[in-house]
Parts: C-alpha cells; sequence; structure tokens
C-alpha cells in the first residue's frame, strides 16, 4: 500500500511527457506500448458476462498504470463484481487483485513487450480463482499502411494445480474517423474453440478515451458486453 501511495504522489508531482494515448482496453489484446515516463493512466469499465445461464456484472474494472522509469510500467488491476442470485456466494464482492509490469524492449515500427501479472485470491467467492498464479505475456505489433494496425500477443497462465494454458489474440484495428477506431479480434486458449471480440474507440482529447465493446463464443454460450473510459492525468 505504500508503494502504491509512493507512486500516486510521484505521479502528481513529477511531469509527464505527451505521448499519443494508447490504452489495453477495450480489446483482448495487450498494447506493445508502455505509458510516457511518470505518467499515470486509468482504464475503466463495465462489463456484463454470460455464461450459460449465469450473469455477472463487472461493476467496475480498474487498470492502473504508471511508468517510474523509460520502457518500465507497474500495472495494478482491480474489480469489484455483482452474479446472479443462482451464484452461491457474496452477490456483490471485489475481484481477485493482479499486480505486474510491462517492459518494453524494442520501441520502433515494429514494438515488442513482455507482461508479467501475479494473480492474488483476495476476492469474494464467487469471483475468486481461489489460488494464486501468474501471467506471461508477449506482444508486439506493426502497421498496415496508414489505417491498420494488427496486434498480437501470446502468453501462458499458470497455477499450482493446473496444466499450463496457453494463450494468444489478434487484434485489427482500424480509424474510421481521426478520433474513431474500430476493431475485431479473435482470443482465446490453444487448443479450444476461439471467441471473437468487437468494438469502437472514441478519443474525446488527447489524454481521455472512450469505448463500447462486445465478445461472443461460437461453441459456448458466453458473451460479454462492455464501456469504458480511460484517460491519463494531465500535467
Amino acid at each position: 500500500m505504500r508503494l502504491l501511495v509512493s507512486l500516486f504522489i510521484s505521479a502528481w508531482w513529477l511531469p509527464c511527457s505527451g505521448q499519443e494515448l494508447s490504452t489495453d482496453r477495450p480489446d483482448q489484446t495487450e498494447s506493445a506500448w508502455v505509458v510516457p515516463l511518470h505518467c499515470l493512466q486509468i482504464e475503466s469499465g463495465i462489463a456484463l458476462n454470460r455464461s450459460d445461464h449465469d450473469l455477472t456484472w463487472n461493476i467496475l474494472q480498474n487498470l492502473w498504470r504508471y511508468a517510474p522509469a523509460q520502457r518500465l510500467e507497474f500495472r495494478l488491476v482491480t474489480g469489484l463484481s455483482l452474479a446472479s442470485p443462482e451464484n452461491p456466494g457474496h452477490r456483490l464482492g471485489f475481484d481477485d487483485l493482479e499486480v505486474g509490469l510491462k517492459y518494453q524492449f524494442v520501441q520502433s515500427r515494429v514494438p515488442l513487450a513482455m507482461l508479467i501479472h501475479i494473480l492474488l485470491p483476495t476476492g469474494n467467492a464467487p469471483f475468486s480463482s481461489g489460488q494464486w498464479g501468474t501471467s506471461w505475456k508477449l506482444a508486439w505489433s506493426h502497421a498496415l499502411g496508414d489505417w491498420v494496425e494488427v496486434g498480437y500477443n501470446t502468453g501462458v497462465d499458470l497455477f499450482p494445480d493446473r496444466n499450463p494454458q496457453y494463450t494468444y489474440s489478434l487484434s485489427i484495428a482500424t480509424a474510421l474517423t481521426p478520433r474513431t477506431g474500430f476493431y475485431l479480434e479473435p482470443f482465446g486458449i490453444w487448443g479450444r474453440s476461439p471467441s471473437w471480440d468487437t468494438g469502437l474507440t472514441f478519443l474525446v482529447s488527447p489524454t481521455v478515451q472512450l469505448d463500447f465493446s462486445l465478445g461472443f463464443g461460437f461453441q459456448q454460450t458466453a458473451n460479454y458486453y462492455a464501456m469504458g473510459c480511460s484517460w491519463r492525468l494531465p500535467h
């Protein structure tokens, strides 16, 4: 907690550079870019998840990103959820915390970054996995002309009593207008049927972005609808 307070104080007092806003939401593909030095970026949203006959509201999902050094950012994921009455346990409760790092190895036309997250079983049932784990991802991207950008993620999720789960995602994004973007993305776990999502982003200002997205699976009854707002603290 003291470390987080120190980071927020640093973000408030140190100057933040004016790099173009790049977010990790609303798609599943994590960006290959880190936030600018000494910037605090908050990416928040709400989502409705449906699986079989269960409904879960992710009332508040937050990704906190802060860069204490060039090419490096600290990350914290927090969430509050509301379950349908059929789910056992708390109807309203906290999700598991995630803490992590992103380091950008390459800053060029084809950026490359590594993400590491530690999943902490701090949430309430039924929103907690009940055990700690780690998630590792490699992220890179490149442009196809002036209007299309392709982002890639490959990774692995590790839990003590499960086999490794190898993950992937492929985001194809295009600019509809200078402020509005659209993306389409397959994602999932290798060996299982893929899921898809799509969405829109709207850049309100150089430091504020709104988004709307929806996802669905072809061979399982699971989908979600989400909207959110991302902003960078101005300095």
